[in-house]
């Protein structure tokens, strides 16, 4: 047996999205990939925006199915459009993820998306998943 030369092939291997949120002492990072996948192995864009502003300093980076991931934040943008004007002030980081939280966990056998809710507000830097 020659240990010098293989005949298999090396494969690429399929990680889907990647999404991330980092906190620092200077604030939170959030970021993403760029490709939209059809399958296992089609890509059907490479410039997709997955981090998604649902108020004025919160986002949400999205995985999974973009029709899930907008019909949720849409809902959520609603809705804590609704709670500032209520509180009369900017919704806190905590309040957007709890939203974003009971959206999905409403619509969890139907919802094929996943979420990372970051940002800061007035009492600190913030990021949940």
């Amino acid at each position: 047996m020659d240990r010098h030369h293989s005949h298999a092939q090396v494969k690429g291997v399929s990680t889907g999205t990647t999404i991330l949120a980092v906190k620092f002492n200077g604030g939170v990072i959030i970021g993403s990939d760029s490709r939209a996948s059809m399958g296992e192995s089609y890509v059907s864009s490479k410039t997709i925006n997955k981090l998604i502003q649902v108020h004025d300093r919160i986002f949400c980076c999205i995985a999974g199915s973009l029709a899930d991931a907008q019909a949720v934040t849409k809902m959520a943008k609603f809705q804590l459009s609704f709670h500032s004007i209520q509180m009369e002030s900017p919704p806190l980081v905590k309040a957007a993820a709890s939203i974003m939280r009971e959206l999905c966990y409403s619509n969890k056998e139907e919802l094929q998306a996943g979420f990372i809710t970051a940002g800061w507000d007035r009492k600190k830097d913030h990021r949940y998943t």
